[in-house]
């Protein structure tokens, strides 16, 4: 038995190569092991970038091979070179699951250098039979080729409710056209992610990005991905695509795509069991959804000339996904509802496409069918409409039909669509109210006779009575815990605004109103993913930076803007980076006293002409450049704070603690570093509900106006207005903060 282990050979982003450099590989003499090839030998010749090869597979910056070894406890050595010079060279391999750098040592073996890369097989994978099929090497593969950052978000327990998986493009490492394996990749050319425009490729997988972003966004507000963790339904998982990976081959000559799932383990024992594994939401050549019909996994029944999302219906427990005509995509709550009088579900009739309008509907007793769900759409108001999960049309009243079941299904959301709903259902039954008749959907009392003569469609009017039990109905959800979580819906939708630096916007809609605006950037060369998500109500930010190995997707650190709370930053662990340069998120802000409310902390016009201490003041004029700072992160949850006016930070000096009891307003001073302890900070406090405190990561004390700040001002002392204070309940230890325009995230 062999143990195969997949390495990759990388050649740093955005390094210019000549047409005829090519990598070599040969095995160290002497070492364990073997190269895998299609031909017995020891190296990799120049040709098998050329000729479409089992296990050299060849990217413009990357060469993917294989090695093998009679052992996990072996190393094999292989000799490497990819130009003259081994700077930036990197080999990365398997590693726990995911890729890991090895080491390289320079050697010369004459006038030439290669580079000596020691392979650990301890995660190799064990294949006893090498030469059957392309694809059984995935599992010695991924975790080298796999290049994305994971994150996840947890209950107050630990346990996790949402995951995350960004992957990383980069153009120089799709694997060139003929290496893509899967059968229906190959019967459309093998040409892979190598067959699309790069620009379209690159746009794309922008896009997937901020799709995961505005996702668990609103998964966040909804309450939906957390309640059914907690209540044993399963998780939510986010993933985007792979574009290097002909193992995973995801591309299935379908195209670009990103995944919102649910994932369960042993102990997921609840649920209707009637969620779609998983969603592959395909892109157009924007980076919105393809709605033609032609791609993705289209439900049963669907048809796309009838529904408006075509094939883009999938049912998630909790919630159900319907792309939308202008290639956007709906989020709404799933309901099933049981009549009080039948005790039996309201059901789109399996055939509903070959029958009437008005014979499309029936009572029926099977739960879990994707016939019996419906999607609850807040269009604004207190009303909504509800649409089946079965086909994507909607519940509706007919207009001026006189027979008095006039209730069937209609694809276009008008006001006979919408309802109303009275009484509480989380207590007792409710009543649905049609908003165009302003009667209740109502189950006749004969509906028995009805169903057993074969006219079960005939079951259903519309009346006005609202006390008579075929007026009521009770909801249900997959769980009582998600009964709650049924007040909000979401779409999501192409941004009004494009950023001009890259970045993909999306923006987020909320029974009915703009709620979020979401831009992010993923700069794969540099290993740096922006995100910026901004309230449209009243204009206010939450920003952050994540940085990663460009080559692994291992994360580095990340720094988290002004949140709202709940929404933390995302990150799976503690920030660890030793790397202190600031990343401002573009924005502006003005801070405002609560002791003072109508005053801003400012710079003074005159600055440089004063010494420590007094290059600061209030002012009330909040459209002057120097009320603006901004705010720039340097890891590990602190900021500086930066004077538009002078390009200065604010700073507490070294001798902050000698100074402070004689002149407590002294121990200021504008600096240019912001790499200095004195200029870091961190936030307290949530600055969407409330105020928040500027705490000095030197002194460990509260930036704080004081309670005489008037006096001192009125005499001429405006610059001794400000101290330090242990007091964080103070007024003059709060601040408001407002942001003064439009983000506009920008290159790390």
């Amino acid at each position: 038995m062999e143990f195969h282990m997949a390495v990759r050979l990388c050649r740093p982003p955005g390094v210019l190569l000549e047409p005829d450099l090519e990598p070599e590989v040969r095995m160290a003499e002497g070492s364990q092991g073997r190269l895998l090839l299609d031909k017995p030998g020891n190296y990799i010749p120049r040709a098998a970038r050329v000729i479409p090869n089992r296990w050299v597979i060849p990217s413009q910056h990357e060469l993917i091979f294989f090695v093998a070894a009679t052992s996990q406890t072996d190393t094999v050595q292989v000799l490497i070179r990819w130009g003259t010079s081994l700077k930036g060279l990197a080999v990365i391999v398997n590693a726990h699951g995911k890729g890991a750098r090895a080491v390289l040592e320079p050697k010369m073996y004459g006038e030439v250098q290669w580079g000596l890369a020691t392979i650990p097989m301890l995660y190799a994978a064990a294949l006893p039979n090498p030469v059957n099929g392309y694809i059984s090497y995935e599992k010695a593969a991924w975790g080298a080729l796999k290049v994305n950052t994971k994150f996840k978000d947890c209950l107050e327990d630990g346990t996790t409710f949402l995951k995350i998986r960004l992957e990383h493009h980069s153009p120089s490492r799709v694997a060139r056209a003929g290496w893509w394996m899967k059968k229906a990749t190959k019967m459309a050319g093998a040409k892979g992610y190598a067959g699309i425009d790069p620009q379209v490729l690159a746009l794309q997988a922008q896009a997937h990005v901020a799709w995961q972003f505005a996702c668990r966004e609103l998964l966040l507000d909804s309450g939906w991905a957390a309640a059914l963790r907690s209540a044993n339904v399963g998780w939510v998982s986010l993933m985007g695509f792979e574009s290097n990976n002909v193992f995973h081959d995801d591309f299935e000559a379908q195209g670009a795509h990103w995944h919102v799932g649910i994932d369960t383990d042993s102990s997921c024992t609840e649920g209707w069991s009637k969620r779609d594994y998983p969603p592959h939401l395909y892109f157009d050549t924007s980076g919105l959804h393809d709605v033609s019909g032609k791609r993705g996994l289209p439900f049963p029944g669907c048809n796309p000339q009838v529904v408006g999302a075509p094939g883009g219906i999938e049912v998630l427990e909790a919630f159900a996904t319907f792309l939308r005509p202008d290639g956007g995509c709906d989020f709404c709550p799933v309901i099933a509802l049981s009549s009080c009088l039948a005790l039996q579900l309201l059901q789109v009739c399996q055939g509903w496409q070959a029958n009437g309008y008005w014979a499309q509907m029936r009572l029926s007793n099977a739960v879990a069918k994707h016939e019996n769900l419906w999607a609850v759409e807040h269009v604004g108001g207190d009303r909504f409409a509800l649409s089946s999960c079965a086909c994507g049309l909607y519940l509706h009243v007919g207009l001026g039909n006189s027979q008095d079941w006039a209730v069937g299904m209609s694809s276009s959301r008008s006001e006979g669509s919408l309802w109303t709903l009275e009484g509480d259902h989380l207590t007792g039954p409710i009543r649905l109210k049609s908003c165009h008749a302003g009667l209740y959907l109502h189950v006749k009392h004969s509906w028995k006779d009805l169903a057993a003569s074969g006219r079960e469609e005939q079951v259903f009017c519309l009346s006005p009575d609202a006390e008579h039990d075929g007026s009521r109905w009770q909801l249900q959800a997959v769980h009582a815990k998600l009964l709650p979580l049924v007040g909000s819906s979401y779409s999501v939708v192409a941004a009004d605004t494009k950023a001009d630096d890259g970045s993909f916007g999306l923006t987020i809609i909320k029974n009915g109103t703009p709620w979020r605006s979401v831009f992010t950037h993923d700069d794969f060369a540099k290993g740096t993913l922006q995100w910026r998500i901004r309230w449209m109500q009243d204009g206010a930010c939450k920003t952050g930076v994540i940085l990663y190995d460009p080559l692994t997707g291992e994360e580095r650190s990340s720094s988290e803007g002004l949140g709202s709370g709940s929404s933390k930053a995302p990150s799976n662990k503690a920030m660890e980076s030793t790397e202190h340069t600031p990343r401002s998120d573009g924005i502006t802000y003005l801070l405002s006293s609560l002791l003072a409310p109508t005053q801003f902390l400012q710079v003074r016009q005159d600055w440089q002409a004063h010494g420590n201490g007094q290059q600061m003041r209030l002012g009330s004029d909040s459209a002057k450049h120097e009320s603006l700072w901004e705010m720039e992160y340097v890891g590990e949850g602190r900021l500086a704070l930066r004077g538009c006016a002078c390009g200065h930070y604010l700073h507490v000096r070294k001798t902050w603690s000698k100074i402070a009891n004689s002149q407590d307003w002294a121990v200021f001073m504008l600096d240019k570093r912001s790499d200095s302890e004195g200029s870091w900070w961190t936030l307290e406090g949530d600055h969407l509900t409330g105020p928040i405190r500027l705490k000095s990561c030197r002194a460990g004390l509260y930036l704080h106006v004081k309670h005489s700040w008037e006096d001192l001002a009125a005499s001429g002392r405006e610059e001794q207005v400000f101290c330090l204070s242990s007091e964080a309940e103070h007024d003059g230890s709060n601040w408001h903060v407002m942001s003064q325009e439009v983000p506009r995230l920008s290159g790390a």
